[in-house]
């Protein structure tokens, strides 16, 4: 006897196909996106495409775009597990053992598995450097500069291209460093606009063009952004073109400014003081102010040491400074100090 099955009625087709978009999609790949109130937004469905602005994911809704900018980290279907290890220990700042979980993994790997392994590895590799570890700052450049010349398509690449400047800059390459940075103001990624203009005018000083320097930092106070961080940018840009200023002679009014600036600005803003009583260094330097630029600097190392990047060139100059007033028991610390916190750094293989 023939019986007819029963017919689906619409809204059972609906919920069923919706079930099997969401079992398609949800373990697939994804995304974890920054939300504006912190925290992440999970994106389940597959990537398709990545690039150094952003990624394409496929969800059961259609395809998203998600910035660059706005993304935490990509989860990949079948990664190897060692993957999300490595993940782990670099939040957990254990960077040595991200590198051995990293290297555990062996065979081939889909395209962005595989650009998502090598960035881990070049990023956890440079932090053990810039963090004056065990490995120096030319072998991580080296694994770094790798990454970037074969990845340029990754969304990590402007964040990559900011660390290699960095890196270069560690072992005295402040032409390319210059060059690395200027990468990242054409990156459409705010916050790293703001790096490229400010570290490439720190380079320019290094190299000695302080008018071009300059420029950078204006390029900072033009912003027309008005958020914490382009305005905790701009305060730190006013202090470094003044500096570049006193660098190019006028060295009366760059302390005028920067004085002003240490006068009506909190203390409790660490990084802009210490880069303000630097700058302030620099300009009593140019004008010959020894005992000056002393005070200033030693402001930087006795009070603002937890900004390592300011920290460092204090360290620096007072070990240059010292000798000529005569604390040649103080330059020795200075440079004790320097070669042991930051022996990776710039300012340490400059002694």
């Amino acid at each position: 006897m023939h019986t007819s099955k029963p017919k689906l009625s619409l809204t059972t087709f609906l919920l069923m196909l919706c079930a099997s978009a969401t079992m398609c999609f949800g373990q697939g790949d994804s995304v974890y996106q920054f939300r504006a109130g912190g925290g992440n937004k999970k994106i389940s469905g597959s990537i398709t495409g990545v690039t150094a602005q952003g990624v394409t994911i496929k969800t059961s809704s259609g395809p998203k775009e998600i910035a660059a900018s706005e993304i935490n980290k990509l989860v990949f279907k079948d990664e190897p597990k060692e993957i999300n290890k490595a993940r782990t220990r670099i939040e957990s700042g254990r960077f040595d053992d991200a590198i051995e979980e990293l290297e555990k993994i062996s065979g081939s790997n889909p395209a962005f598995v595989q650009q998502e392994i090598d960035y881990l590895k070049a990023f956890a590799t440079s932090e053990v450097a810039l963090r004056a570890g065990t490995i120096t700052a030319a072998e991580a450049g080296k694994v770094m500069f790798g990454f970037t010349q074969k990845n340029s398509n990754s969304h990590h690449f402007y964040n990559a291209t900011k660390i290699l400047g960095q890196l270069f800059f560690a072992v005295g390459q402040t032409d390319n460093a210059e060059k690395q940075f200027t990468k990242l103001t054409a990156s459409q990624w705010p916050e790293l606009v703001l790096d490229g203009h400010f570290y490439r005018g720190e380079m320019l000083n290094e190299l000695q063009k302080p008018a071009e320097a300059e420029a950078s930092y204006d390029a900072i106070l033009a912003s027309p952004a008005n958020d914490d961080l382009t305005q905790s940018y701009k305060l730190i840009a006013q202090c470094q073109k003044a500096k570049s200023q006193g660098l190019a002679g006028n060295t009366a009014e760059a302390i005028k400014v920067i004085e002003q600036i240490i006068k009506v600005e909190n203390p409790e803003n660490t990084r802009l003081f210490a880069y303000a009583y630097n700058a302030l260094g620099a300009c009593h330097l140019k004008a010959g102010n020894l005992k000056e630029a002393a005070t200033a600097y030693l402001h930087t190392e006795l009070l603002f040491a937890a900004e390592k990047e300011p920290h460092a060139e204090a360290l620096y100059r007072l070990a240059l400074i010292w000798p000529d007033l005569d604390q040649t028991d103080r330059a020795s610390r200075a440079r004790e100090g320097l070669k042991s916190r930051y022996r990776n750094s710039y300012w340490a293989t400059k002694l």
